[in-house]
């Protein structure tokens, strides 16, 4: 017994036995059938056994012949010959590899899945996965459309025309109707014998052409898209020749329109909860409305007003650059910048003269009033930089905090620019409007003390381009 015979036969012995462990049966034609096969090799590469002149042991699975081993006497060239048949290698090799790819496939799909809100961009990997995998001609998604029980074409590949695209189809009405009505799937391998049988003609018809003849198309298959017990949509799968799959690629596509649904289904919910999340901001953005209006009806004298400076302070805002959500936050601040007024009796707020001192107090108590009445909510909290601190003033002597220069917030810093302004601007029962240009005078004295002077020079710029403010 030559050394690499010894150790290429020891090889097949080790994988023998690794395969016995894990529990697959090996059939051995010979006397120690009954034993495993980890005992037998042991017997079987015994000292004791190498005085035998010939041995055959036949090793296979109950599919497939594995090996065929031959034992000679040490008179002989050689011990032990492993014979393993190539066409077996090649055939399992192939389907490795084949097995792997569609693992491969099913993990970037999932990967898209999990990682992407982008409905389109999922499925056009999807689709290309099973026209890759599946060997097949042409793939398309119809999604249900609730509000008109259509089927409604949402993606596809592997089409001559644009007629795919424009199909919208009643369910009960051609396959993949037939489908989204029984949620079974159909299996169509060759349409030319189904459509010899004039019962089935109808079934062809998709969006008023006959698309699958057009296309020359001879298999179908389709599958329901179903998650969560919630038929979702039809996935179609087509090919030019005739296709008769086996039952492991109808298990490959059943796995693939899983995915698609658990898709089309995360994409439906986030939909969802974005339409949710539009109709609460807007909810909110019309109860503060409310709000305000409710206020300007309060002070006759200020109605309008709160509007008017919201408008002006979000065109500031957004020609010094500020955007987004930042943008909004400043303009429901500037809408709701009064707020705390809530608080003040009507004694105080709507007193035609001076206020003194006691009643001063109170009125400067409205940005802390705002404070407390806005923090609590999450959503506006974001907001609360104007209500709370647009009376404060660039050298520190406003209040309710006494804050000093870049402290303030930007926001608050341009709207007590506007607010100032507009009421300036505005008739009040003590006064007329003033002119334009007292009034520009009158704030541009305020450059350095009450007010950001940088601000101040933006908002005379715009003024400069605004002649009707």
């Amino acid at each position: 017994m030559t050394k690499t015979d010894k150790k290429s036969f020891s090889g097949l012995a080790q994988y023998i036995m690794l395969v016995g462990i894990v529990g697959t049966l090996l059939y051995i034609f010979n006397s120690y059938e009954s034993q495993g096969a980890a005992e037998f090799l042991k017997q079987f590469l015994s000292t004791e056994n190498l005085g035998l002149r010939f041995r055959a042991l036949v090793l296979f699975t109950p599919l497939i012949t594995v090996a065929i081993a031959y034992l000679v006497n040490e008179r002989e060239k050689y011990l032990y010959k492993v014979m393993v048949s190539e066409e077996v290698l090649k055939s399992k090799n192939e389907e490795l590899v084949a097995f792997n790819e569609r693992l491969s496939a099913l993990r970037s799909i999932d990967m898209a899945i999990s990682t992407s809100i982008d409905l389109q961009a999922t499925l056009k990997i999807l689709i290309d996965k099973i026209v890759s995998q599946l060997k097949v001609d042409a793939v398309d998604l119809l999604l249900l459309s609730p509000d008109t029980n259509m089927l409604v074409y949402s993606a596809g590949k592997g089409f001559l025309s644009d007629k795919a695209e424009k199909t919208r189809m009643r369910v009960g009405v051609g396959l993949a109707g037939k489908v989204a009505q029984s949620k079974e799937r159909i299996s169509i391998p060759d349409l030319n014998i189904y459509l010899s049988d004039p019962a089935n003609a109808d079934y062809i018809i998709v969006a008023g052409s006959h698309l699958l003849v057009d296309e020359k198309f001879r298999s179908y298959f389709a599958f329901p898209l179903v998650s969560h017990s919630r038929f979702l949509g039809v996935i179609e799968i087509l090919n030019r020749t005739v296709l008769e799959p086996s039952d492991e690629w109808f298990d490959f596509l059943e796995t693939f329109a899983a995915q698609a649904a658990i898709a089309i289904d995360k994409a439906s919910l986030f939909s969802d909860l974005q339409e949710s999340n539009i109709e609460l901001v807007r909810a909110y953005d019309t109860t503060i409305a409310g709000w305000a209006r409710a206020l300007d009806y309060r002070d006759k004298e200020t109605e309008g007003h709160s509007r008017r400076v919201t408008d002006m302070t979000g065109v500031l805002a957004e020609e010094m650059g500020i955007s987004g959500e930042e943008l909004l936050h400043i303009k429901r601040g500037a809408l709701l910048h009064d707020i705390g007024k809530m608080g003040v009796p009507d004694r105080i707020l709507l007193k035609q003269g001076s206020l003194n001192h006691e009643e001063r107090a109170v009125i400067e108590r409205h940005p802390d009033i705002s404070y407390n009445l806005l923090s609590p909510i999450t959503f506006l909290r974001p907001a609360i930089d104007i209500p709370y601190c647009h009376h404060e003033k660039w050298d520190g002597s406003g209040y309710p905090r006494g804050l000093e220069g870049e402290d303030i917030p930007l926001g608050a810093r341009i709207f007590a620019i506007v607010d100032v302004w507009d009421a300036l601007r505005s008739d009040r029962p003590y006064r007329k409007a003033w002119s334009r240009e007292k009034s520009l005078e009158h704030i541009q004295s305020l450059a350095g003390s009450h007010f950001d002077p940088e601000v101040l020079e933006r908002f005379i710029q715009h003024l400069d381009s605004h002649a009707d403010v």
